[in-house]
Parts: C-alpha cells; structure tokens; sequence
C-alpha cells in the first residue's frame, strides 16, 4: 500500500481508498518488519476541514506531499470520491477506530505506542482508560502538546528517540501536527509509524463522544458537533465546509 496505489484526488488531496482493517493489516505488517527504517512512515488523515486547509495554505500543502498515506477521516470525502472520482474510497476511516482495532491486535505483541498532544489533563486521562481498556498494550509513554517550538526537540522529540515506541500518535489538530511530524521525520528514525490523529484523546478521554452510527453514516457528524459544542467548532464548519464542497467539486478525479 502507497501513494501510487489505490489512490483517489479528492478535492486536489490524494486519498487511499483503503478500509479501517486494511489500514491496521498495513500498519502491523510495517512495524513487524525486522529492519528498522531509516525514517518512519507518516501517515495523516483527510476531511472537508483538511482538504481546504490544504487547499488555503501552501506551507501545508507542500507538507502533506511528504506523507505516505491520507486516510478518509471524513464521510463528505468517502462521498465526494463517489460522485467525483474514478476510484471510489470504500468507507470512512476514523482514527479512533483505527486505534482501538490497533490495539486489539498488538496487545499481545512487543509492540509499543506513545500519545503526543491535547491538554495535560486529557492525555493522562486517555492513557488511564486505554490501559485499562487494553491492559497488555505497553503505552512507553506520552506527554501533552503544549510547548513551545524552540523547546519541542528537547521537551518532546528526545523523549521519544530515547523510548523508540513503534507507534507515535500525534493530536495537535491541522496543520501543527503535520508540520511537526515532518519536521522532525529524520529525528525520530526510532519510530517505525507516525500517525497524526487530531482530537482522538478527547474521544478517548470521554471528553467528546461519538455522534449515533447512523449520523455518522449519513455525513452529519459536523452538525452533531455543532449542536454538541457550538462555540467551538461552528464557525470552523461554516467556513470550510462550502470551501470543501467547491473543492470536491472542481479538484476531483
């Protein structure tokens, strides 16, 4: 599985078209790799708020061509490669789904992880109940996302060097997370797989929860969100959303 796989552009950003157990066979068979990369893989996600991010800033746009994968995080991409693309993303692949049928699977194995984001508060609750979810997953480590750039080498990334996970999620929302995973790519050649995972230790920290299946089947999860927290995301979701559905609209294929 790679960029040059089963690929669809979806509002000018590459998306696989891969399913949740699709993505976690290819993460698992990556990191049992005997040999160590020189670099780890990257891996990101995509919604109507990432696809114009990426379409409103260059900086990012440059950076998202340095990932290995793009998820579909988002049920307006999984339609949007239906109606505009010639390859066809077969469901939406939310990160926290991604995690959890993760760490079923490498529970029982060496494997490691590290959580890198969100407040301090919601972190340590996060890692409290995925240990005890998951008691055998060995979390080596984790640590909240704020701090200052011209400290993260020293107060984040030697943290990480020094305790190799083979798993680092990274939850700094768009575009922090992208630009740091790949800034500090060459630094962190521990690491077999970095993924970005944008509010994932809210969800596991129970501070947001998960809208009905069928909402989210339906696309509706922004407006779930809106009535859910509107202070906070509605003004996101009224700017990018109609920006997304002309992107969708006009850089797919």
């Amino acid at each position: 599985m790679g960029r040059g796989d089963n690929i669809a552009i979806v509002g000018g950003v590459p998306v696989s078209c891969y399913t949740v157990k699709e993505w976690v066979e290819m993460y698992v068979r990556e990191a049992a790799q005997e040999a160590c990369p020189d670099k780890p893989r990257l891996y990101t996600s995509a919604n109507g708020h990432f696809v114009s991010q990426v379409a409103s800033n260059s900086e990012l746009r440059e950076v998202v061509s340095c990932f290995d994968g793009i998820d579909a995080d988002g049920m307006s991409v999984v339609f949007a490669s239906r109606i505009f693309c010639h390859n066809k993303i077969p469901e939406r692949v939310v990160t926290t789904d991604v995690f959890h049928a993760l760490a079923r699977i490498i529970q029982n194995t060496k494997m490691t992880v590290y959580f890198l984001g969100g407040e301090e508060k919601t972190v340590n609750t996060a890692v409290a109940n995925v240990k005890s979810m998951y008691p055998k997953l060995n979390v080596v480590g984790y640590r909240n996302g704020y701090f200052r750039s011209e400290n993260e080498e020293e107060v984040a990334v030697s943290q990480i060097v020094s305790l190799r996970p083979t798993f680092l999620f990274v939850g700094m929302g768009v575009p922090l997370e992208q630009f740091f995973v790949v800034k500090h790519r060459e630094s962190l050649s521990g690491v077999r797989c970095i993924k970005t995972c944008g509010g994932m230790f809210r969800v596991l920290a129970g501070e947001v929860r998960r809208p009905p299946l069928w909402v989210q089947r339906a696309g509706l999860e922004w407006a779930y969100r809106c009535i859910k927290e509107r202070g906070r995301v509605i003004r996101r979701y009224a700017l990018t959303n109609v920006h997304a559905a002309f992107l969708y609209a006009t850089r797919s294929k």
